[in-house]
C-alpha cells in the first residue's frame, strides 16, 4: 500500500509538471485547456461536460476528485484516456466511451459512481484498476476485441457477475469478482457467476478462484414477437429457458430471398429477459439492450432468425 502511494504521489507531481508548460486556451471553449490535441486542464463548473470535438486524448487528472461531474460526452476525435484522469469523480453516473477509443490507462475511473460500462469496441486490454472502487458499477459489456483484462480491473465494484468473450485469452488475478474491506485484504464475493465460452479463460478463471461458471452460446430456443412501446412496434426476441444465449452469429430478416439481411450485434440474453429491435424510423433513443434494425416491421411479412448456415432459429409471421 505505501509503495502504491509513492507512485500515485510520483504520477501527481509529474503531471503537475505538465501542465505547467505554458497552453493556449481556445476563448470559445474557455473551460478546457487544450495543447496539441491533449486536453490537460477543466475549469468548468462540472454538471453535464462535454468534451470539445478535435481532443485526441484526456489526459492524466484532468478530473482527478472532481465530485460535482454528473456525466461526461466524449466525442470520437478521443483515442486515449490518461491514468486516473476521472478518479474520485464519486457522483459522475453517466458517460459516453466511443469506439474510437483504443486505451485507458491505469486508474482512470477508480472510485467513480459509474453504474453501467461499455468497453469500446476496438479496445484490446482492460489494464489495472481502471474501474476499481466503483462501488455503483452493476453492469460491464466487454467487447469481442478485447484480449487481456489486468489485475484489480474491477475490483471492488458491485458486479455479481460478468460476461466474457471467448477472445479473451489472459485474465490477471483478481481481476474481477473481488471486493476489499481495508484496502489490502482480497476476498471472493460471494455467489459471483462468470459467464463466457466453455474451454477458455473465463472458464479457467472461474474454477481457479471457485465461482460459478456459466456457458453461453447460440442456442435455438429464442423466440419472436412484435410488441407495441410508445406507439411504435418493437421486435422483442426472448430467451424462455434458464439458460444464458448469445446473439452472436445471429441474422434477421424479413425477405426470404435475403436470409442474411441483418447480421445482429453480439448480445447476451440471460434466461427470461429480452432484447428489444426497433426500426430505423423509430424516434426513441432509449439504447438500453436496443438496436435499429435496416427494415421497416410494418412492411415485414414474416421475420426470420437465421445462423451462418441459413437454419431458421425463430420465425414470426406477422
Amino acid at each position: 500500500m505505501k509503495q502504491a502511494r509513492k507512485v500515485l504521489a510520483m504520477l501527481i507531481a509529474v503531471t503537475m509538471v505538465l501542465i505547467t508548460v505554458p497552453t493556449v486556451t481556445n476563448a470559445a471553449e474557455s473551460d478546457f485547456t487544450i495543447k496539441d490535441g491533449v486536453l490537460v486542464e477543466y475549469s468548468g463548473t462540472g454538471g453535464e461536460v462535454v468534451i470539445p470535438n478535435g481532443v485526441t486524448k484526456i489526459g492524466s487528472l484532468v478530473f482527478y476528485d472532481r465530485t460535482d461531474i454528473t456525466s461526461v460526452v466524449i466525442p470520437d476525435s478521443v483515442t486515449i484516456i490518461g491514468s486516473l484522469a476521472f478518479t474520485g469523480t464519486s457522483n459522475l453516473t453517466s458517460i459516453t466511451l466511443p469506439d474510437s477509443i483504443t486505451e485507458i490507462q491505469m486508474a482512470a475511473f477508480s472510485g467513480s459512481g459509474l453504474t453501467s460500462v461499455t468497453i469500446p469496441n476496438g479496445m484490446e486490454e482492460i489494464v489495472h484498476e481502471v474501474f476499481s472502487f466503483c462501488e455503483n458499477l452493476t453492469s460491464v459489456t466487454i467487447p469481442d476485441s478485447v484480449t487481456t483484462i489486468a489485475f484489480w480491473a474491477f475490483g471492488n465494484c458491485n458486479l455479481t457477475s460478468i460476461t466474457i468473450p471467448g477472445g479473451v485469452t489472459k485474465i490477471d488475478s483478481k481481476a474481477f469478482g473481488y471486493e476489499t474491506n481495508d484496502g489490502e485484504s482480497m476476498y471472493p464475493i460471494k455467489g459471483f457467476i462468470v459467464y463466457g465460452v466453455k474451454g477458455t479463460t473465463a472458464q479457467t478463471y472461474a474454477l481457479e478462484n471457485g465461482f460459478e461458471f456459466r456457458e453461453i452460446g447460440a442456442d435455438s430456443t429464442l423466440t419472436l414477437d412484435v410488441v407495441v412501446i410508445g406507439g411504435r412496434e418493437i421486435i422483442e426476441i426472448r430467451n424462455p429457458t434458464n439458460n444464458v444465449i448469445s446473439t452472436k452469429g445471429l441474422y434477421l430478416t424479413d425477405d426470404e430471398n435475403y436470409l442474411h439481411k441483418w447480421q445482429m450485434p453480439s448480445f447476451i440474453i440471460r434466461g427470461g429477459e429480452s432484447v428489444q429491435i426497433k426500426s430505423e424510423t423509430d424516434t426513441d433513443t432509449n439504447v438500453l439492450k436496443r438496436a435499429v434494425v435496416n427494415f421497416e416491421i410494418e412492411k415485414a411479412d414474416i421475420l426470420l432468425m437465421i445462423t451462418a448456415d441459413k437454419n431458421v432459429v425463430a420465425e414470426l409471421w406477422t
